[in-house]
């Protein structure tokens, strides 16, 4: 029980009822695991199984919050990207749209074609659609 104690296996409620069950099973598994270990399969009790979270999520903790917190900085990161890039693109849109003077009947079919009432309703696809589109229209035949 000493043992059992300083392991910390006694916080099972069954070493209070049934400890000695309890430490023969214990004594049991750790012969066969010492000295026959093909008998497991490479299986491992409940309990054994316990004892390897306990000690490894104890070490493990504070690396693993690092992990998460380096993972979650990373996906906070893309997604703040992923956003100013299509905000990018929307309000190069609007500024097209204004500084080309593009006709309302021209809005309204893009916005139809797509299903939303505003342009800054477009998906990322849509309005890189319209941007190649204004871009051939009006800043090619501009330049020439």
């Amino acid at each position: 029980m000493k043992e059992a104690r300083a392991e910390g296996w006694t916080k099972n409620p069954k070493y209070s009822s049934l400890p000695e069950l309890m430490l023969r099973y214990r004594a049991a598994i750790l012969l066969i695991r010492t000295h026959m270990p093909e008998v497991l399969n490479g299986l491992h009790t409940v309990e054994e199984l316990d004892d390897i979270r306990v000690s490894s999520s104890m070490k493990q903790v504070s690396s693993s919050e690092d992990r998460v917190s380096k993972v979650k900085g990373a996906l906070d990161s893309f997604l703040v990207d992923e956003v100013k890039i299509v905000d990018d693109k929307k309000a190069e849109l609007l500024t097209l749209v204004e500084q080309y003077h593009v006709p309302q009947e021209t809005i309204t079919k893009w916005c139809n074609a797509a299903g939303v009432s505003r342009l800054d309703e477009l998906d990322e696809e849509k309005q890189l659609h319209c941007i190649k589109y204004l871009h051939q229209k009006y800043i090619n035949v501009s330049s020439v």
